[in-house]
């Protein structure tokens, strides 16, 4: 009886240190998968970062490209009075007036253009940077939600092994006993 009731007793500390084995996998799974996680959301975070800044350099890139543009339409309306008043053409009336105002118009829709495309870009990047951030975030929560059943599994698969080591022992105790 003294053999079977020191054989049951092995088995069942052999049950707890596989238990705690599974457990102790269980919660270093769980651990890998936060991890993971927060490696993503960072990463999420700084693309996002990252892309803000992109989008500030496009809009500053437009700002100076319109500046650049309004200055240009200076100089050469500049150049058209001068030549059109050494011509002795009158300055504000007919073709002469005609040649500074489609200048005017063409120089402000270049200004435009070039402020729209920039903010158009700006406001894409910037969004590209949100979306980054977002899936960052949902893989944390994933990755969370993954870790915390994961490491339940293992809790619970070692419950099952602790209680079949359990019963294992008190089976073999009963039969030494009969």
């Amino acid at each position: 009886m003294c053999v079977t009731a020191a054989i049951a007793v092995v088995g069942l500390a052999s049950s707890a240190m596989s238990a705690k084995a599974q457990s102790d996998a269980g919660k270093a799974h769980g651990i890998e998968a936060r991890i993971a996680g927060n490696a993503a959301d960072y990463e999420g975070q700084l693309d996002r970062a990252l892309r803000n800044m992109e989008a500030d350099d496009i809009m500053t890139a437009a700002q100076q490209e319109a500046h650049d543009i309004r200055r240009q339409q200076m100089q050469i309306r500049g150049q058209m009075l001068v030549a059109q008043s050494g011509s002795g053409v009158v300055i504000g009336e007919g073709s002469a007036q005609a040649a500074m105002d489609q200048l005017d118009t063409l120089a402000a829709s270049d200004t435009l253009a070039a402020l729209y495309s920039g903010v158009n870009k700006a406001v894409s990047v910037r969004h590209q940077g949100e979306m980054s951030a977002q899936a960052g975030q949902n893989n944390l929560l994933a990755a969370n939600r993954s870790a915390s059943s994961i490491e339940r599994a293992s809790r619970l698969q070692a419950a099952g092994t602790l209680l079949g080591g359990v019963a294992q022992a008190g089976g073999a105790y009963y039969k030494a006993t009969k």
